[in-house]
């Protein structure tokens, strides 16, 4: 839909794209009532076509538009023109908590800031009988005056039993779907409570606690599979702290709080370290169900032909989960309503008393690596953050320098391997390939005269690597080898 740069949804004139998903695409536009830029989500012309939807989207976004709270970002407007149908919000400068979860950018206040802020923005909603159905760090914006805003309230569903505007439709996104949701059930405030307890467990060990390259497969864990133990991947987490998160994502929602107020209240007393009544985890008993497990989905014997066969029912169901799996509003790279900053990503001060991987304390000073067939250019090891090891740049020569290749040559494990590479801001490869592979030979990446960016290897594993060894290849044939 880039075609629509320059013309107008009604009163609304598209500036420019600003971020694009699977089912909606938003814009900066200005609104030529008021003068103002404003946000605006357009569906995806494959998903107006339907009438069905499209009531039933009127219905539900002349609800959200009445939600007024400082912590969620309103929509202001939405409508019908050309064939299209659209949301207006406000045109907000930020990153996403995604995005600052992955930079390892959070100190100990801005959690208990932002999640507070997240939590109050939930509580007032589930006041207004409406859930969110999609709570994730992609839909929390972090404005540019630190300000954290909950978004796409466009899947809000109410929570009356007997609302019939969205029926039984199955929405969300794998990673944070609660097992009643991933069954299709009716949902309350309840199941947004559990997304909300999985990004609690994101931002405290910088890891999901249920992933899997197959979404249905995913799916099932939540179904299936025990919550993994906090403490089993960050040690300095407390107890208390470990056991609020684990009460929020019980299988049964009856075993959860009775309240997103009551679990926020619990989690940032744990959290400054202060005394809360004890909690008791519920033993929940996982029994198989008919359909299969995580990891016989995620497998294949040879031949191609899965090794399972699912019941009727079962099948219907988790075939409805994946057609819906992804947020039916996500758009832009980070499924963010508001499109990301064009301004320079602010430094986040350490708190003191941080119980978190990242981030980490000034590491010891260690030689730079240079080499004398790349004068001017060197290579400084910074630090570990959680499952990043980050290096320092340096080009002090006249002139651009390429990388023609990155190749890691030795592993800290046997079945060690590389996720992605960052360089300065940009991620140049993402993915899960084994040692001796390489990854930058086809796409040379650009350092500029006189700068200095960093270079982000991500690893599987949440300590800092040690026990790697990775050389860097340039155009004019010299090379850097790095190694911790």
């Amino acid at each position: 839909m880039a075609g629509l740069v320059g013309k107008a949804l009604d009163h609304y004139r598209i500036l420019e794209q600003v971020g694009k998903g699977g089912m909606a695409t938003v814009y900066r536009a200005q609104d030529s009532r008021s003068g103002h830029d404003v946000a605006v989500k357009v569906l995806s012309p494959t998903i107006s076509e339907e009438k069905r939807f499209v009531r039933r989207f009127r219905r539900e976004a002349g609800l959200v538009v009445r939600l007024k709270h400082p912590h969620i970002v309103p929509v202001l407007d939405y409508g019908e023109t050309d064939g299209l149908v659209y949301l207006v919000m406000p045109y907000v400068k930020g990153r996403t908590l995604a995005d600052l979860i992955r930079r390892n950018r959070l100190t100990l206040e801005d959690i208990l800031r932002w999640t507070n802020q997240v939590a109050n923005a939930l509580e007032y909603a589930h006041s207004q009988n409406i859930i969110h159905r999609d709570i994730k760090p992609s839909n929390v914006l972090i404005s540019d005056a630190g300000e954290a805003l909950l978004m796409d309230f466009g899947l809000a569903k109410l929570a009356d039993r007997s609302s019939t505007l969205t029926g039984s439709m199955l929405m969300g996104t794998p990673a944070y779907i609660s097992p009643e949701q991933g069954r299709g059930q009716e949902l309350d405030q309840r199941s947004d409570q559990y997304a909300y307890g999985i990004m609690l467990f994101q931002i405290l060990t910088g890891k999901l606690p249920f992933e899997s390259d197959n979404p249905m497969a995913t799916v099932l864990m939540h179904l299936q599979e025990p919550v993994p133990s906090l403490r089993g991947i960050n040690p300095r987490i407390p107890q208390t702290v470990e056991n609020v998160v684990l009460k929020s994502l019980a299988k049964d929602p009856e075993n959860r709080f009775s309240s997103v107020s009551e679990l926020n209240q619990l989690f940032q007393a744990a959290l400054r370290g202060q005394a809360i009544p004890d909690i008791a985890l519920p033993t929940e008993s996982l029994p198989r169900p008919s359909f299969p497990s995580a990891s016989e989905v995620s497998s294949k014997p040879s031949g191609g032909r899965p090794r399972w066969l699912l019941p009727a029912g079962a099948a219907a169901l988790l075939i409805a989960a994946v057609v819906v799996i992804t947020s039916l509003l996500g758009g832009g790279r980070s499924d963010a309503s508001m499109p990301p900053t064009d301004t320079a990503e602010t430094s986040l001060a350490p708190a003191e008393g941080i119980i978190l991987p990242s981030p980490t304390p000034q590491p010891t000073p260690v030689p730079p690596v240079t080499s004398a067939d790349c004068p001017g250019v060197s290579l400084l090891w910074l630090t570990p953050q959680g499952n990043q090891a980050v290096w320092l740049l340096d080009n002090q020569t006249s002139e651009s320098l390429f990388i023609q290749d990155l190749v890691v040559s030795q592993w800290p494990t046997a079945n060690g391997y590389l996720q992605a590479v960052y360089l300065g801001e940009e991620q140049v490869w993402a993915g899960e390939s084994d040692a001796g592979g390489s990854w930058l030979e086809d796409a040379p990446r650009s350092v500029p005269p006189q700068t200095s960016l960093q270079l982000v290897l991500e690893f599987p594993w949440s300590a800092g690597p040690t026990g790697y060894a990775f050389d860097l290849l340039f155009d004019t044939g010299c090379r850097l080898s790095g190694a911790w």
